[in-house]
């Protein structure tokens, strides 16, 4: 579960890195 967030945190240069977290 984390290993997909981390990808999308990476993706958005830990933007929404706290969106990810919620999604």
């Amino acid at each position: 579960m984390k290993s997909p967030v981390v990808k999308r945190s990476v993706v958005v240069a830990g933007h929404k890195t706290s969106v990810s977290l919620e999604d």
